[in-house]
Order: structure tokens, then C-alpha cells, then sequence
């Protein structure tokens, strides 16, 4: 069903000979209607229709729109059509006096497109959750909404490439930065007969805050993990499956935060390589995961998810014999007195008022670090070394690594920078306690 947008005279009486009523110059094109498609109904593959009541002026403008009625309700396509109106030209009412502003009753409805060879079709779009896990976090502080409407370049593969912000709402909040990270889960009908940039789309994205002004779902986008499986754990986990023995499993879950910080509700958003059993694998590891406490007041009143990925990596692989940590998350660090505290004594006779001490420690279970040792120190010989660590005693880190495994036996160098405060003497009689008679 192709779009059709019609408008009609409203009157009671046939127009008089010396009476021409408005009418619409040009359709809409597709680039215009998909601007203004409600993107729940995107995402659900839902036509619709709306009747809307305008004034078109003797500019043929279509102005105070109202809505007359909308299907299927709760999907938007009134606004949607309002949208549209604002941007067609209408020739004007026409009477003898020249023209005049007139109301119009203008039927919108919002079809499937006319099948087009040369146009790839959709096959695959992103879903509410995907929205929830880009909604910038000073809109969702704010009980923000936004709009966006991007314009993306379609490959022989029905990716879409070189996407570009045609308009974003309101600004300053991030929603474009936001859209154009959906663009990876938006797909469409290959076209390998097709030549780079043949085909464009423009896709509008709604970002919806909740009716009391706070997202309904928060996402946690750098899960700090006080608790977590070790790599016994996930040995003791993995499926034992032939397609399993030698593979290098990946499974993606979404969870929501449950009391106690601990997570629950799991569900597998992926799992390579798929029907080996780490999907299985995954989802009993998470009675294991804890995360470090948020604050209150950003999860207030709303549900808060996480995606987790867990790596099943083959145990004579490198990453499972030589563990690796990335960047490390720290859970715990020394503060800035504790490096003062314990500035080496030998640095300090010599006048020395900065430097370098590298531990390297093994991290054990929970994050925590052991068996350090000194290393090396800038400069040599004056016990900066030895004071990393005992100032690296105390730090601990996500005890899931941002490789998506366990942290737990992996050796890691800590570099502690060591500066003492600047004590140059003040002024006489600045800082000093009044004298006595």
C-alpha cells in the first residue's frame, strides 16, 4: 500500500464556480514521511493512518493542525502526521476576493512503500532495549526526550555506511551521538549487484523518557564488578561438548540489577559459536557476578540493566596461559596521602621530592593484588620501589576484566608516582600565630 495523503474540502455546501478549494501541489517524498514515522512503529513493522484538521493560508502552509483521529492509537501517527503537513505546499483556497485561509480535513496514512528493485528493504532493526542502552545519561538525569533523523549510505551487504545527523532534538543532550551508535543494528536486504552510495535511507529514531520525567530502564554502561567468576569458575563452567573442546566461546547477556547489587533475569543476546552450549555456560556464572554499589540516585525509580559478556576462552590458548588484564578497572586505589606517607626516607635526606616506584603483583580472586614485589624505580636505588608496594597493598579492581574474562592470576606492573607538596616558606608574618606583649 503506497502512502497517500489527500486533502478535501471541509464545507457543507458545493464550492460556488467563482470558489476553488485548496489542494496539495506534491505528494510527500519518502525521505519526508520516514522523518516523521513514529519509530515504535518502525521497529514493530506497523502501518497506520491519521485524519488531521488544518488551516491552510493564502501562502498554502497547512498551520494549527489538530488531530482528528489516529490508527492504531499509542503509536504516534497523529503527531507523525502533523509533522508531515507542516512540510507540503498546498495551493491555496481561491475566491473572488483571490486567497483566502480555509480548513481542510487532510487524511494522512503511512503504508508500506511501493516495492522498489533498486531500494534494499528492511531486515533487521534496532529493538526498544537497543534505544535504552544509548539513551544519553544527562537525558535520562533530566527526564528528557529527543528525535533524531539520520541520513546512511546502504552497501552491497545492507549495512548502512557514512551516516550523517540531518536533524537532532532537542540539542546539547547527546541524542545524535546516541542514533549513530544504533546505526550498527539497523540492516537491510543485500545488494551485491549494487555500487557503493546507490542507495540512501533516512531513518528517524525517537528516544522516549517515561511520563514522570525518568527513563524507565537505566543501562550501566562500565560495570564495575566487586565479585566474579575466577578462571577455576569458568573451567568448571564450560560446556563439555565436542564442538566446545577447542573452541573460543563468546556468549553477550543482558541482565537486570537486582538487591544486593547482584544480577538476575538473564537473557542471551548472543552466543558464537551457537548451539555449542556456552549460552548454558554463561547463565550459570551469574550467581557469581556483584557489582560495586551505584548511586542511588541515578537507578532511583527506574529498572537498571547491564550487558555482560563472558569469554570462554580455550585452555591452551595464550589468553587462558598468559592472562591478560587490559585496562584495569580500579575498585580501590591510594589516594595522594598515602603516596606522601610513605615517601621513601632515603629520597627525602638526598633532597629528592619526586619519583617512580613499580610494583608487579599478581591479581588475585576478587581483584585484589598479591605477591608483589618491587620491580623498578625512577630514580634507582632510593626505595621507591619498595614503597609501591606497600601503597599498591590496598588496591583492587574489577574482578571481571574489560576482556570479557576472569582477572584472577594474571601478573600486572602498578606504577605509583611519588611528589611531595610544595613547602616553600611563606612571607614573615603570613601563616605564623600573632606573638605575644
Amino acid at each position: 500500500m503506497s502512502l497517500m495523503l489527500a486533502a478535501l474540502l471541509q464545507t457543507a455546501a458545493a464550492p460556488s464556480p467563482s470558489e476553488t478549494p485548496a489542494r496539495l501541489l506534491a505528494p510527500p517524498t519518502q525521505a519526508q514521511v520516514m522523518a516523521a514515522w513514529p519509530q515504535r512503529a518502525l521497529v514493530e513493522h506497523r502501518s497506520g493512518k491519521a485524519v488531521l484538521k488544518c488551516r491552510i493560508t493564502e501562502a498554502g502552509t497547512a498551520e494549527d493542525c489538530g488531530v482528528v483521529s489516529e490508527a492504531p492509537k499509542g503509536y504516534g501517527f497523529g503527531a507523525a502526521a502533523i509533522s508531515v503537513a507542516k512540510v507540503l505546499k498546498f495551493q491555496p483556497a481561491q475566491g473572488p476576493e483571490g486567497p483566502h485561509d480555509s480548513l481542510l480535513d487532510v487524511p494522512v496514512a503511512f503504508g508500506a512503500p511501493d516495492p522498489d528493485p533498486g531500494l534494499p528493504r528492511w531486515v533487521e532493526r534496532p529493538s526498544g532495549d537497543d534505544v535504552v542502552q544509548v539513551y544519553p545519561e544527562a537525558a535520562i538525569r533530566a527526564g528528557v526526550s529527543g528525535r533524531v533523523v539520520m541520513k546512511c549510505a546502504v552497501d552491497q551487504t545492507g549495512a548502512l555506511r557514512d551516516c550523517a545527523i540531518v536533524s537532532e532534538s532537542p540539542a546539547g543532550y547527546g541524542f545524535g551521538a546516541a542514533a549513530l551508535e544504533l546505526a550498527q543494528k539497523f540492516a537491510m536486504t543485500p545488494m551485491p549487484d549494487a555500487g557503493p552510495g546507490r542507495a540512501t535511507i533516512t531513518i528517524p529514531i525517537q528516544f522516549e523518557a517515561d511520563p514522570v520525567g525518568v527513563n524507565t530502564t537505566y543501562a550501566i554502561r562500565r560495570p564495575i564488578w566487586v565479585e566474579a567468576p575466577t578462571f577455576a569458575d569458568v573451567d568448571a563452567a564450560r560446556p563439555k561438548t565436542p564442538s566446545a573442546a577447542s573452541a573460543d566461546g563468546r556468549v553477550l547477556l543482558r541482565c537486570f540489577l537486582h538487591p544486593a547489587n547482584e544480577i538476575g533475569g538473564c537473557r542471551i543476546l548472543q552466543e558464537a559459536p551457537p548451539r555449542a552450549g556456552f549460552g548454558a555456560a554463561a547463565l550459570r556464572l551469574v550467581s557469581r557476578f556483584r557489582l560495586a554499589p551505584l548511586d542511588p540516585s541515578t537507578i532511583h525509580g527506574v529498572s537498571a540493566v547491564v550487558d555482560l559478556d563472558i569469554r570462554f576462552p580455550d585452555p591452551a590458548s595464550p589468553a587462558w596461559i598468559h592472562r591478560q588484564i587490559g585496562q584495569p578497572l580500579w575498585v580501590a586505589a591510594p589516594s595522594q596521602q598515602d603516596a606522601i606517607a610513605l615517601f621513601p626516607a632515603k629520597a627525602r635526606a638526598k633532597g629528592i621530592r619526586e619519583g617512580t616506584g613499580v610494583a608487579d603483583c599478581v591479581v588475585a580472586p576478587g581483584g585484589g593484588l598479591s605477591d608483589c614485589r618491587p620491580l623498578r624505580a625512577t630514580p634507582p636505588d632510593l626505595g621507591f620501589a619498595e614503597a609501591a608496594v606497600e601503597v599498591v597493598s590496598g588496591m583492587r579492581m574489577s574482578a571481571w576484566s574489560a576482556l570479557d574474562t576472569p582477572v584472577d592470576g594474571a601478573r600486572l606492573e602498578v606504577p605509583v608516582r611519588f611528589v611531595l607538596p610544595d613547602e616553600t616558606p611563606k612571607p614573615a608574618g603570613q601563616g605564623a600565630a600573632p606573638s605575644g606583649p
